[in-house]
């Protein structure tokens, strides 16, 4: 929520006469107010130098802002204030919860990393297991080809010494089935290697899934603790504005 601007023209002789400094306890309110909303800009600072930094500095230009603060005069107060201990303890209850996500959130995003990487080497895997499957049924292809006419000039030579043609059908009809039967057995062999790794990918899918929906809830509720965080410091603001 945007706040509008507004100027009063006010005469120095009544500067002068009616508005007073300010009280060591409002100076400090103000000064609280500057470091909790400084923490919520310094946490998104990754590096702990940067961070380190950041705070050396906002300390210097807070030092710098009190001095003046001693002698700015302000008008009375027209009405009660909001009472700023009980807005400055919500606020704190609101910044322990968002500590709080933010760490499930980190927790939630190394085991998605996890996951992942886990998820990449069955994958990697089961490539390979494809891959072999692949040669192999080639191989079987090959040597189905290569074998067939030393067999049939073996069953041939065979059929010269047996009288009987059916001793010579049934001969070719029982290698013709041994040969489907290995390949099917040895088909059947990798597609039995191939379940756990379908099934452990399955897993890790599933879980990913599970981890992205938490991490987007998470941060649904933090985008909510920030508008609620947002609208009570406005709500402060404007009524000071008011009071001035």
């Amino acid at each position: 929520m945007e706040m509008k601007r507004r100027v009063r023209a006010v005469r120095r002789d009544q500067i002068q006469k009616r508005w007073r400094p300010l009280e060591d306890k409002q100076r400090q309110e103000i000064i609280i107010i500057f470091r909790t909303c400084s923490r919520l800009v310094l946490n998104t600072i990754k590096s702990e130098t940067r961070k380190s930094l950041a705070e050396e500095w906002f300390m210097n230009i807070l030092l710098k802002i009190e001095a003046p603060l001693r002698n700015l005069p302000v008008p009375r107060k027209r009405k009660e204030s909001i009472l700023f201990s009980q807005l400055l303890s919500s606020n704190m209850q609101l910044e322990q919860q968002l500590y709080s996500d933010l760490d499930h959130i980190n927790v939630l995003q190394q085991e998605l990393k996890v996951e992942t990487a886990r998820l990449e080497n069955e994958q990697k895997s089961y490539e390979e297991m494809k891959q072999n499957m692949a040669i192999n049924n080639s191989r079987l292809a090959d040597l189905k080809s290569k074998l067939h006419p030393y067999l049939k000039k073996g069953l041939k030579i065979s059929h010269d010494n047996f009288s009987d043609s059916n001793d010579f059908s049934f001969q070719k009809k029982l290698n013709t089935e041994d040969s489907n039967t290995s390949k099917t057995s040895t088909l059947d062999m990798y597609k039995e290697k191939l379940k756990p790794f379908t099934k452990t990918m399955q897993i890790h899918a599933n879980k990913t899934v599970q981890l992205s929906q938490t991490i987007q809830k998470a941060t649904l509720l933090l985008q909510r603790l920030n508008n609620t965080k947002n609208i009570g410091l406005n709500k402060s603001s404007k009524l000071k504005i008011k009071n001035i």
